[in-house]
């Protein structure tokens, strides 16, 4: 509880957050266990590849400008994580959240919190979690069931691995996608966005629908299911379906 301010920077070998806040101007790392369960973290923190991480509980917010950067893997077992304006998610490891919990951005923040992916983030919870960071994934996302709905815009550079049974969405905001490789036997949704593809499907063995917004296919794409039921689907790709249509 209560308010810690670092006037310098800082390194400890473990560090547990239960609620109060932290200040900087210092920043904190950690080399060892780091454990987040409610509270404010207004200052960097750093959670080095040699330890460990748990975010579980209540509500944990990252004040304005604020980057947590999780260079090790981390469990995400409950909690909405709210950002501030400016404040960006960095994981650079395994972040897997078994929680339908989601980053959520903070009332007008301006500009929106970032999810900025360059590790690998695993969504293993058979409800939805709606996303309202901005996500930069340069890595890998992995859905092993449920819904991971995004709408706060972004782009993907890597891979979206979607199993069968769970849904990509990208629900709103504008998505740039078109080096981004999307496979998996579930489904693809475009549900109210604009979003750009460049040949970004090729390993999709699941369902491709758009029920909303504008999707731009940037070159031809095949499919082998796909559904639509509102929006605009535009080239100057093409689409090729191998099922149902």
């Amino acid at each position: 509880g209560g308010t810690v301010a670092l006037g310098q920077n800082e390194s400890v070998p473990h560090f547990s957050m239960t609620n109060g806040t932290l200040l900087g101007p210092g920043a904190l790392t950690i080399a060892g266990t780091f454990s987040w369960t409610f509270g404010t973290l207004a200052t960097d923190l750093r959670l080095l590849a040699s330890g460990s991480g748990t975010l579980a509980s209540s509500s944990k917010t990252l004040g304005p400008g604020t980057t947590l950067r999780l260079d090790a893997d981390t469990d995400w077992t409950g909690g909405q994580l709210v950002g501030g304006a400016g404040s960006t998610l960095d994981n650079n490891a395994t972040l897997t959240s078994t929680t339908n919990n989601p980053l959520t951005s903070s009332s007008g923040a301006v500009p929106r919190p970032v999810f900025d992916n360059g590790g690998t983030f695993v969504y293993d919870n058979g409800s939805t979690a709606s996303n309202s960071f901005a996500l930069q994934s340069t890595g890998t996302v992995e859905l092993r069931q449920g819904i991971s709905r995004w709408i706060g815009g972004g782009a993907g550079s890597g891979t979206f691995d979607v199993s069968a049974g769970a849904t990509l969405d990208f629900l709103s905001g504008s998505f740039d996608m078109a080096e981004a490789a999307i496979s998996g036997a579930g489904t693809v949704d475009f549900s109210g966005t604009a979003t750009t593809l460049g040949g970004s499907l090729g390993g999709l063995t699941g369902t491709m629908v758009v029920s909303g917004g504008t999707v731009a296919l940037g070159q031809n794409e095949s499919v082998p299911h796909f559904s639509m039921t509102h929006g605009t689907l535009q080239g100057p790709g093409a689409l090729t379906l191998a099922g149902p249509f």
